[in-house]
C-alpha cells in the first residue's frame, strides 16, 4: 500500500475538518449490503430468503392490503439506530413504486416510505415496521430497482470483504473468467492480491467510497469510484492512500457477479471539498 503518513497529509493540507479514521468509518458497508439485499429480494418476491429464522413482524404496509406484489424500492438513506449483541436496528427511507396491475401502464403513483428494520448478526431481517407511508400527489414512470439494489449490495459486500480480508466471500463475488487488475501488481491474481493484503498485517483497515458513479452498459453495470483507504500499520502509524477503481458487475441467476475489477493508485487529494461520498 503506497502511503502518506497522517502528519505529512496535515502539513500538505494545513488543516482538516475530520480525521481520516472518522471519515472512513461513516458507512458500515456490510450493513448497507444486507439492507440492499433485503429490498432486492423483497422486490423479487423472495423475501423469505432474507428473513431470520426467528423473524417477528414484517408489516408490508407499503403494499395494497399489506400483501407483497411486484414493486420497486429505491433506497434514499440508511440510518443505524441501535446496536446490541443480537444485531442492529436501522431506519430506511425509500421511494416505493407499486407496479400497475394493468399491462402496459407505466405511470404509477409513488410512495415515500420509512421503515425500521431489525437485523440479526448474520444480516437477516428479524422485523420490519413501517413508520411513514405517504402517497405522492403525482404519477411518475415505473422504474425497476432489483438490479440496481443487487449491484449496490455487491459493491458494499466487496468493499467489506476487502477490509475484513474475508477471502472466501470476496472470491465468491467474482464471476467466471473475471478480470482482476490490482493496484500493486497488475499480474497478481485475486488470491495473490489477498495474500499480499494479509502480509501487510494492517489493523483497522477501512475503505471509504467517494465520487461514485454507476452506468448501465450492455447487460451489465459499470461502476467508477475512489477508495480512500486508511489503515494502521505494524508500527502504529496511520497509512492513507487514494485508489481509483473501475468495476463491471452483471446480475446473473446466482446473484450479482463482478466481471472486472481494475484499481490504480491516485495522487493525494488537495481539495477535500471536491469529494462526494457514496
Amino acid at each position: 500500500m503506497q502511503r502518506l503518513l497522517l502528519m505529512g497529509l496535515l502539513l500538505m493540507l494545513g488543516s482538516v475538518l475530520m480525521s481520516p479514521r472518522t471519515q472512513a468509518a461513516e458507512v458500515d458497508y456490510g450493513l448497507e449490503a444486507n439492507v440492499y439485499l433485503w429490498y432486492a429480494n423483497l422486490d423479487m418476491g423472495q423475501a423469505d430468503k432474507r428473513l431470520a429464522p426467528q423473524s417477528d413482524l414484517v408489516d408490508y404496509a407499503e403494499y395494497a392490503g399489506s400483501l407483497p406484489s411486484q414493486g420497486a424500492h429505491h433506497l434514499m438513506s440508511i440510518t443505524p439506530i441501535a446496536r446490541s449483541q443480537e444485531g442492529v436496528e436501522v431506519e430506511v427511507e425509500t421511494e416505493f413504486q407499486l407496479a400497475s396491475p394493468n399491462d402496459g401502464e407505466t405511470e404509477v403513483r409513488g410512495q415515500y416510505v420509512v421503515q425500521r428494520l431489525s437485523l440479526d448478526n448474520q444480516g437477516l431481517v428479524r422485523s420490519s415496521v413501517t413508520l411513514v407511508n405517504e402517497y405522492d400527489d403525482f404519477t411518475s414512470r415505473y422504474r425497476p430497482a432489483v438490479e440496481i439494489n443487487l449491484v449496490r449490495a455487491a459493491l458494499y459486500d466487496w468493499t467489506e470483504s476487502l477490509d475484513k480480508l474475508d477471502d472466501n466471500r470476496l472470491l465468491s463475488l467474482l464471476g467466471k473468467d473475471a478480470g482482476f487488475i490490482g493496484q500493486e501488481d497488475p499480474a497478481q491474481s485475486p488470491s495473490q492480491y489477498l495474500a499480499y493484503l494479509h502480509s501487510l498485517n494492517h489493523s483497522d483497515s477501512r475503505r471509504a467510497i467517494k465520487n461514485y458513479s454507476l452506468t448501465p452498459e450492455a447487460g451489465q453495470y459499470r461502476l467508477s469510484f475512489e477508495y480512500q483507504w486508511t489503515a494502521i500499520n505494524s508500527d502504529g502509524e496511520i497509512e492513507l492512500a487514494r485508489v481509483g477503481v473501475t468495476m463491471l458487475i452483471a446480475v446473473t441467476p446466482e446473484g450479482a457477479k463482478v466481471l472486472l475489477y481494475r484499481a490504480e493508485y491516485l495522487p493525494p487529494v488537495t481539495d477535500l471539498g471536491a469529494e462526494v461520498r457514496c
